[in-house]
Order: structure tokens, then sequence, then C-alpha cells
């Protein structure tokens, strides 16, 4: 099966002080993997090069064949799409001038044919048609969500990378979100990287986890493999959801 991106010998230090080293890892169209690791590893710094917002040290990021840049982040908008942890809604906008932001800004589609689609892509994704000339402030957290990976989602992008998806969301919201973004991998085919601490999303997205410790990959393997792999980071995790490989 072809990649959809290749990272090859990807390095990036900033204010001097290194924070990851010769990073490799391919992504197959459909595939989605966990990006994990300790706060502070540099894994939102990661999904940053890939968006092309951050110039790496060294290395490239090849998306379908084509370079990844800071210079041509905006005419390669369609091939790779970043959900920000915090949403980064705009707070001036509505619900629907959030989402269709990318096409009312780089398209010559009229507002109201933008909207159509809007409101389209927000039925499949249980954002409700009054929401739609709301603002931010007024929707909940699970429900900022939904919009900003609604926004990512307009352009069709090849690879939607999303930072944190679950943070700061009570167990339901978190489990519905999760279910969001399976449902997008199975109904799209987009591929997905998403960073993430939590164990429930692992499982129920993730085809494949990456650990990044030490400017580096400390593991790499499928969700089974995780679960039973002993590295201190990894077993952490499986200690505090009293997981056991015996139960995989």
């Amino acid at each position: 099966m072809d990649e959809i991106l290749r990272i090859s010998n990807l390095s990036l230090t900033l204010s001097g002080i290194p924070v990851f080293n010769q990073l490799k890892l391919s992504l197959h169209p459909g595939e989605t993997i966990a990006l994990m690791g300790k706060s502070g590893a540099g894994k939102t710094q990661l999904l940053r090069v890939i968006a092309g917002l951050q110039t790496p040290n060294a290395g490239e990021v090849v998306i379908v064949g084509k370079q990844i840049s800071k210079s041509n982040y905006l005419s390669n908008f369609q091939e790779v799409s970043l959900v920000f942890q915090d949403s980064a809604l705009f707070d001036q906008l509505t619900v629907w001038e959030n989402m269709g932001l990318a096409l009312l800004e780089n398209s010559n589609q009229k507002p109201s044919e933008i909207r159509k689609q809007v409101e389209a892509l927000g039925e499949r994704l249980g954002i409700l048609p009054e929401w739609m000339n709301r603002y931010p402030y007024q929707l909940s957290g699970g429900s900022q969500k939904r919009v900003a990976i609604g926004r990512a989602m307009m352009t069709q992008p090849k690879i939607l990378l999303i930072d944190e998806p679950t943070a700061g969301l009570d167990p339901e919201n978190a489990h519905a979100i999760d279910v969001l973004i399976k449902e997008l991998a199975q109904n799209t085919g987009v591929s997905s990287i998403i960073s993430t601490h939590d164990w429930a999303t692992v499982q129920s997205i993730a085809d494949k986890i990456v650990w990044l410790e030490n400017g580096n990959w400390a593991f790499m393997g499928t969700v089974e493999e995780g679960l039973r792999s002993n590295l201190p980071g990894l077993k952490s995790y499986q200690d505090r959801i009293h997981l056991s490989p015996k139960n995989v």
C-alpha cells in the first residue's frame, strides 16, 4: 500500500533546545496513528511541522509525493488539516463562518454556496442546524471540538492532524469525539495522526502507536503491542487504567 505521508530524518531545535531528532515515519491511506509521549515531548510541534506551520531544522515532510513547508502551506491546505487542542475557533465568527473559513478566504465560491456545504458536512458531524448562527462561546467544549473538526474537514484533506481531541472533555463527550473520528476514517478514507494521552481514544481509533521520548521514537507498533510493551511510559498508562497484557 502506497504511503500518503513520509517523514524523513526530521529534526527540530527551538531556542537551542533539541525537540526531536532524525524522526522517520510513514502514514498510509485510511490509517490512524496515535502519537503519544509525556507532556513536553514535542508532539504538538511535530504536528505543526507536518502541517507546514513550523519549519524543521533538517529533514522533510512529503505528502502525496509533494514536499510540505511553511512557505507553501496555503497552497497545500487541501492536503493536510490541523485541529488545535483548544479548537482555536474565532470568537467573532459564527459557527458556519468558522467552518467555512478556508473556502471563504481561498475559493471563488459564493458565501451562500459555501454555507450549503457547511450545513451538509455539519449534518454528518452531528452539528445541529440551529448552531450555525451561534458563536463559539455559546457552545459546549465538545460541540466546539466538532466545529473545529468540521472546519478542518471542509477542504477534504487527505490527512487530518488532531492535537489532544478529548482534552478537557467529560467521558461521554470524549467518547462521542472518538466515535466521530473513527466514522470520518471509515466514511471518507482520511488518514489521521492523533496526539493523545487518552488510552480510551487509542484503543477506539488507532491502528498504530508511536511514542516520542527524548526526541526519538521509543516505541512504534500496533495498539496490542503497545499494551504488551514494558516501556516505562507506556506501562504507566497501562497501570493507570488497570490494563494488563493478559486482558488484550
